[in-house]
This record gives C-alpha cells, structure tokens and sequence, in this order.
C-alpha cells in the first residue's frame, strides 16, 4: 500500500504533467492568435477546457499530518523532499501559466481595440470614440463620407 507521501507525490506529478500540457496548448494558442488561426483557436481552446477538467477530476491535496502546523517531523525524509521539489514545480508552472493567459489576454485586447478603431474610422466616427460599448452594443454614428459615396 502506497504511503500518503507517495500518494501526494504521485498526484502532484500528474498535475505538473497536466499542467505542461496546458502550458504548451497556450504556447500554440499565442502562435494561433498571431497568425489568426481561428480553427485551430477552437481546438486548442477544447484541449484546454479537457486538461482542465482532468486537473478538476483530481481533486484538492489533501495531506494529514500530526505535526502542528508549520512543523514537519520527517522533513529529512527523501519522500517528502521529492514532494516538495513537486510542489515547486506544480507552483512554477501554475505562475508561468498566470503569465502566459495574461499575454495572450493583453494580445486580444489590443488586437481588438486596432479593429475597433479601425471600424470606427470607416464609419467617421470622432477619433477615440469607439464604435461598440463596453456590452458589445454598437454606437450609432454619422454617416461618413464612404457611406454618401464622397470618398
């Protein structure tokens, strides 16, 4: 029977491996994003949501201990080093990840706000002024001079 440490070990290993993948689906999805490659966009966006569900699958770590909190017994056991060096890796790769989402978040953000001004000068809309609120809801604007065939 496996110990608990042996356990913790073996699940924080599969979710450092889970989460490895779902660092290199946001890898190819950054790529997907620069290229516009919206088919490949909705599959990665599938694996994503698939790896994700399989980390959910794995559960919270749970690990018992009858040491009071802050204190470890075993420390100098070689089980629990491993698991600790696991744990690391799992926080790293979660962090890297954060970073990752952010980037291609901010690359969507402004790749939108290039179309929306871009819209929003074919319709002579003021500069600045956006052609959709904040809901998605399209501003009226004056006719612009493409629209009364003055180009």
């Amino acid at each position: 029977m496996e110990t608990n440490p042996q356990v913790m070990e073996d699940r924080q290993e599969k979710e450092a491996s889970l989460l490895h993948e779902l660092l290199d689906c946001m890898e190819r999805e950054r790529q997907s994003l620069i290229t516009v490659n919206v088919a490949d966009l909705w599959t990665i966006m599938e694996e994503k949501h698939a790896i994700l569900e399989t980390i959910r699958a794995l559960g919270p770590l749970h690990h018992e201990s009858t040491d009071p909190p802050g204190v470890r017994g075993d420390a100098e056991c070689p089980e629990h080093s491993r698991a600790s060096a696991s744990s690391r890796e799992v926080g790293r790769l979660k962090e890297e990840i954060r970073s990752r989402a952010r980037e291609n978040a901010e690359f969507v953000q402004s790749s939108l706000a290039v179309f929306d001004e871009l819209i929003s000068r074919l319709a002579g809309m003021a500069r600045g002024e956006e052609a959709y609120g904040p809901h998605g809801s399209a501003r009226r604007a004056p006719r612009g001079p493409m629209y009364r065939r003055e180009v």
